[in-house]
């Protein structure tokens, strides 16, 4: 009900009659993901369904990026391609880090990795990295594994500034340009434009100038495809939210949101599954909008809202974590 009051808002009272589609497409394919986060309740079935998931997607990935070897695609950076493996990668990773004396879940996880390397994304593999370092973390038994987790992750660091690592990514480069595959990351890298901000700092500086002359209740959501035009958005969940809300009632959102995912991950500290199925969907959700991509075009994201909601998501008796 929140958010149809909000949709009539921005269309009435704002004027943003051009924006009236959004509105609906989001109504009828978005928001009611809320509802599919609110059902799920006993996660335990879900389990056995996943594994298969992951490995489906690993088959799937493969045989799209043989297709497009096939069809001689030279540049690579398959941006949806990569989000849309990442959660099935992250549940791997538990299937790994929960069976970890069958091999098979080791090379699946290995797979994964390469291929969301090979998509080229570098939004993708950040997050991907980030799950993989907060997995580490959470399945690590002792504090002191996790202080060397942490190190071996600090030093990787420190061999990539210090140019070891950029050498041995040079030689894979060449090896991949031999072969006539051109990956988007590692061009990135190698130019040194990693970091580079793809024109998002100028949208952000827009936005916040909107958001400036209307600060107490913003400017009504799908509002920032009206400022930028061409049904273009901020790419970043932050300022997005407080076009849409003004600093004040974005603020407040963003805090309340803030809270019941910090709440959740909490409450799923103890069952080793649920924790994975959550940093799943805070990846394919959050974690991308933070770096690309609309909430108001997120089905994931609205998901994860119904989750929070779910006061049945966590039964009474948790399972341990093996």
């Amino acid at each position: 009900f929140i958010f149809v009051f909000l949709s009539a808002v921005s269309i009435l009272f704002y004027g943003y009659g051009a924006i009236g589609k959004n509105v609906v497409n989001f109504l009828l394919t978005v928001a009611p993901s809320i509802f599919v986060g609110a059902s799920i309740t006993d996660t335990s079935s879900l389990e056995k369904y996943f594994r298969a998931f992951a490995f489906m997607t690993a088959a799937a990935a493969a045989m799209h990026i043989v297709g497009n070897f096939i069809m001689g695609f030279i540049y690579v950076h398959d941006m949806t391609s990569a989000y849309s493996v990442l959660p099935a990668a992250i549940m791997a990773l538990y299937y790994m880090f929960h069976n970890k004396k069958k091999l098979i879940y080791v090379l699946l996880n290995i797979i994964f990795f390469i291929e969301i390397l090979y998509m080229g994304v570098r939004g993708a593999i950040v997050v991907y990295f980030v799950c993989i370092l907060v997995s580490l973390l959470y399945f690590s038994k002792s504090f002191k594994t996790k202080i060397i987790t942490a190190m071996a992750f600090a030093v990787t660091a420190v061999l990539y500034f210090d140019g070891t690592i950029e050498n041995g990514i040079i030689e894979v480069n060449s090896k991949l340009v031999a072969l006539g595959i051109i990956n988007g990351a590692i061009k990135r890298l190698l130019e040194g434009t990693i970091t580079d901000d793809s024109g998002r700092n100028a949208i952000t500086q827009k936005v916040m100038g909107a958001v400036k002359e209307h600060p107490v209740v913003g400017n009504g959501i799908f509002s920032d495809r009206v400022l930028l035009g061409n049904n273009d958005y901020t790419h970043n969940l932050i300022s997005e939210v407080l076009m849409d809300f003004g600093i004040i009632f974005g603020t407040i959102a963003l805090v309340v949101f803030a809270f019941y995912l910090i709440r959740l991950f909490y409450l799923a500290r103890k069952d080793s599954f649920r924790f994975m199925f959550l940093l799943s969907l805070a990846a394919l959700s959050v974690g991308q909008l933070l770096v690309s991509g609309s909430y108001l075009e997120e089905p994931f994201f609205f998901m994860l809202i119904g989750v929070m909601m779910n006061s049945r998501f966590f039964p009474k008796k948790k399972r341990r974590t093996g």
